[in-house]
Formats: structure tokens, C-alpha cells, sequence
């Protein structure tokens, strides 16, 4: 399949009606020799030949800045919770409602964008999916009844559902060798926005000692900024993929982006015909199940998806509970609180020093993207991710001794820690083992699998914990277990392959 590029952003040149990836009056190109054959080039080997350089800076700046905004939705299902609790006077199932409402949004929000991603392509699906989000978040902000309340929670999170695939966006455009590094630095912005979550409402919450107080409103508000400065600047600056962009029939459009990609990067631009690495078809979701080695593929992702967004986001979530429940010595001293909170009307609201602590946790996860740095090259994406599950399981092993307040702020600082390197290591995996038009479906997929998961998450934390910690303490090691062990049996190694390079 033989796609002919252009120079200078048009059609034409020398070989049998189409151009080369080079022209001679381009700066920082090869010279084209007139009647020697032009070589066929992929996107893949124009990537490698241009490296990294500034214009992978902004892609990666850009895509997580997007990822900065979308974590601070999600984070803030941990404060809104306790905080509408008492304003409202809900029960526990109501309140657990709120965060319910937000994970069904994620799930159903991931599958969704995977489709409108490799369907309409990469630009086009992020900026419609934060756009989605910063409205709803605005409108969030304002709801007056609790039903309201819930419908705009799902929906503000239905365009969150999309985070993950931003990283589909960026590894699009880099090096192998940096494909790993510019993931760390997109999840090093989710850890900013975590903990900038945790700032705010420090701010706006941690000084009130009024349940009447409207801070929540002011919190989930400031989270829309960046939503919109995101896309803002995404209209301007953000480019299609060009990998999307080739396998979809439009070199033009592939040889456009190159081309400033090769200019920002001073690089020279390597003269060829472009031609797709892959049969253009649309991806699907048959595709993934058709193929037994697919097939097999995606059932191992999903499976430890499940397992790392149920562990993330229940350490969230338990971490609030332990801090809202005042007199909480150990993890263990929840159980019983939850027939407590049935037989009195406690309003128990986070205090400054719990959002000090709810922000030395959310600290956790820059460490834990340092050690996935580390790793990942070294000693390749399944063993990395199979350590990184097998530590999340010893961690939260501790909490089975009941231990004290400051040990169990300690099980979930690492807990949290490790989650998030594992997120970040299958996201990296799942992004290189699919090809560019199963890449965003098989993503989207799998997260919406893990959204399975994260809907459980309001009732270990919520319910059971209050009723068995025992429980709940087996519920997460069993799930971080099994993680670790599926992570053993992926049956393909990524590390240092070119995306799309697998057929299985």
C-alpha cells in the first residue's frame, strides 16, 4: 500500500505522481537525487529518524495537562462525598451513591471515547472528551438537589472516562527509546493534579467548620480551569496523529505534521514515500476478540486494569473514611462504624489536618512514578508490573494486624504509591501492544473493564469496611494478587518494540 506524501504542505513531486517526505528547497531536509527510485517509509521509521525533541515536549505538556485535569475530577470524588454527606445529611449508601455515579461515568465514558478515538480520530476525542468535562464540571458546581447532583457527577466523569487514552495520543509521536520517560513525565502531571486537588480543598474546605459551608462548590469549580485552558490550547496547538492519520488513508495530512515535527525539532526531514505500516480498517472490538493471541491479550490487560483502578481509587476512597471517622485508631476501628452512622445522624466533616494528611498521601505517587522510571526498561513491563502488584499486596497485608493511625498512613502511602506505578506501567504496555487502529479500542475496552471494578470500590470502602475490615483488608490483597500473577502470563514482552510492530 504505497501512500504518496507531500513538500511543503502540498501534493506532488517526483516519482510516478507523488512526493517525498524531503524536498530539496526544505530547510533541514536530505536533497533529492532525480531518478533514483524514492524508499517507502512508515511513520515509525520517520519517528525514530526525527528523535525527541521540543515538539514531543509540547505534545507530552499538552496531552498531560489534559491528564492533570482529568485526575483532579476523579480525585475529587474522595472529598466531595464526606463533605455532601454533611451538608445534605445523607446515609451511607446515598453517600456512596456520589462516588458510584462518578466510576459509572468513567467506565461507560472510557469505552465511548475509545470508539469516537480511533473512529474520528485522536484530536478530535481529546478535545471533545475534556470539552464534555469542563462543562460538567462547571454545571456540577452548581447543583442544588442531590439527584442533580449525581446526574452531573456521571456526566462530568463520562468525559474523564477518556484519561487514559491520552497517552495513546502521546506515545504516538515518540522514540521507543523515550516512549517510557514520556509516559512517566504525563503521569507525573496526574500526580500534580492529584495533589493540587488536595490543596484546593484544603483551601476551601479545611478552614470551615460550617456544614453549611458552599466550598464544595467552590472545589469543584476551580477543577474546570484547567479543563478549559486545556482546550484552549488544544484547538490552537494539538495535532492529529499522524499514525492515525496514515492508516486512515491521508498521507497529506501525515506528511503535514512530520514536517513541523522535523522543523521544531531542527532536524532533517527523511525524503520518502509514506506508506501505512498495517491494513487501514476501522478497529472494533471484534477485532480484539476474533484473534485467539488478541483475545488472550486483552483479557490480561483488562484483568490487571480491573485490578489497578480498584486499588488506586479504593485507596482514595478509604484513605477519606479512615481521616472522616474522628476517632479512628487503626484501620480495624471502623468496623462497626457503619451501624453507627445508621442508628445516629453523624456528621463527622474533614478538618485542616486531615487534608495535610489526604495531601501527604496524594504525595505518594511521585516516588511512585521514580520507581517505574527505573524499572520499566530495565527489567521489562510484565516483571515490573508483576513486582510492582506483589509489593501493592504486602502493603496492604500490614493492615491486617490493625495497626495504628500513622502505620496505616504508611500501608496506604505506599499502597498508593505502587498503584500508581502499575497504572502507569499497563497504560505504557497496553499503548504499545496494540496496533494504531486497535489502539485506542483495546484501551478504552480494558478501561472500561477497570470501570467494573471502580463501581465496587464506594461499597468495600463505604459498606464493608465499616462492617469487616478483615474483609475488605482480604478483598485488596486477593485483587493485587491476582494482578501480580496475570501480569506473569501477558504473553508478549514490549519493551523496546515499535508501536504497531505486533500482528498477533
Amino acid at each position: 500500500m504505497n501512500y504518496s506524501s507531500i513538500a511543503n504542505g502540498q501534493a506532488g513531486g517526483p516519482a510516478d505522481g507523488g512526493g517525498a517526505m524531503g524536498s530539496s528547497n526544505m530547510q533541514h531536509t536530505h536533497s533529492y537525487t532525480p531518478g533514483v527510485a524514492i524508499p517507502t517509509l512508515t511513520v515509525d521509521d520517520v519517528v525514530e529518524d526525527l528523535g525527541f525533541g521540543m515538539y514531543q515536549v509540547k505534545i507530552v505538556a499538552l496531552a498531560g495537562l489534559a491528564w492533570m485535569a482529568e485526575s483532579m475530577m476523579v480525585n475529587v470524588l474522595g472529598v466531595l462525598g464526606p463533605e455532601i454527606y454533611c451538608k445534605w445529611h445523607l446515609s451511607p449508601d446515598a453517600e456512596a451513591a456520589i462516588s458510584i455515579s462518578g466510576f459509572l461515568g468513567l467506565m461507560l465514558g472510557c469505552l465511548f471515547f475509545g470508539f469516537v478515538f480511533d473512529r474520528y480520530g485522536r484530536r478530535f476525542g481529546m478535545i471533545m472528551s475534556v470539552g464534555w468535562s469542563a462543562v460538567f464540571c462547571l454545571i456540577t458546581a452548581f447543583s442544588s438537589r442531590y439527584v442533580f447532583l449525581i446526574i452531573n457527577v456521571f456526566l462530568m466523569n463520562f468525559g474523564a472516562g477518556a484519561s487514559s487514552l491520552a497517552a495513546v495520543y502521546s506515545t504516538e509521536f515518540i522514540p521507543v527509546k523515550m516512549r517510557s520517560t514520556a509516559i512517566c513525565i504525563m503521569n507525573f502531571f496526574w500526580a500534580g493534579g492529584a495533589s493540587l486537588t488536595s490543596l484546593v480543598a484544603l483551601l476551601f474546605l479545611g478552614h470551615s467548620n460550617s456544614a453549611d459551608s458552599s466550598g464544595w462548590r467552590s472545589l469543584i469549580a476551580s477543577c474546570s480551569v484547567p479543563l478549559f485552558l486545556f482546550v484552549a490550547l488544544a484547538y490552537k496547538y494539538l495535532p492529529e496523529s499522524p499514525r492515525y492519520s496514515i492508516t486512515r488513508g491521508n498521507p497529506i495530512d501525515a506528511s503535514i505534521v512530520l514536517k513541523k515535527f522535523a522543523d521544531e525539532n531542527k532536524r532533517n526531514c527523511p525524503v520518502g514515500n509514506l506508506v501505512a505500516d498495517q491494513v487501514s480498517t476501522k478497529g472494533s472490538i471484534g477485532n480484539l476478540i476474533n484473534s485467539y493471541m488478541w483475545r488472550k491479550t486483552t483479557i490480561g490487560i483488562c484483568t490487571i486494569v480491573f485490578v489497578v483502578r480498584f486499588c488506586y481509587y479504593g485507596t482514595i476512597l478509604q484513605t477519606t473514611e479512615i481521616f472522616q471517622e474522628q476517632d479512628v485508631g487503626s484501620f480495624c476501628d471502623l468496623q462497626g462504624a457503619l451501624g453507627l452512622y445508621r442508628c445516629k445522624a453523624m456528621c463527622k466533616r474533614l478538618h485542616s489536618h486531615d487534608y495535610i494528611d489526604l495531601l501527604l498521601t496524594t504525595l505518594a505517587e511521585f516516588p511512585g512514578l521514580v520507581v517505574t522510571y527505573f524499572i520499566v526498561d530495565r527489567y521489562g513491563r510484565r516483571l515490573s508490573l508483576a513486582a510492582v502488584l506483589a509489593g501493592m499486596a504486602l502493603g496492604y497485608s500490614v493492615l491486617f494486624f490493625c495497626p495504628g493511625r500513622q502505620l496505616t498512613d504508611a500501608a496506604f502511602f505506599v499502597a498508593r504509591a505502587l498503584a500508581i506505578s502499575s497504572f502507569n506501567t499497563i497504560v505504557l504496555y497496553g499503548a504499545e501492544i496494540y496496533p494504531t487502529n486497535l489502539r485506542a479500542t483495546g484501551l478504552g475496552l480494558c478501561s472500561f473493564v477497570g470501570g467494573c471494578g471502580m463501581l465496587f470500590v464506594p461499597v468495600v470502602t463505604e459498606i464493608i469496611s465499616k462492617t469487616s475490615s478483615r474483609l475488605a483488608t482480604t478483598i485488596f490483597v486477593g485483587l493485587a494478587s491476582m494482578g501480580a500473577f496475570t501480569a506473569l502470563s501477558l504473553p508478549i514482552e514490549t519493551a523496546g518494540l515499535k508501536l504497531g510492530q505486533l500482528n498477533l
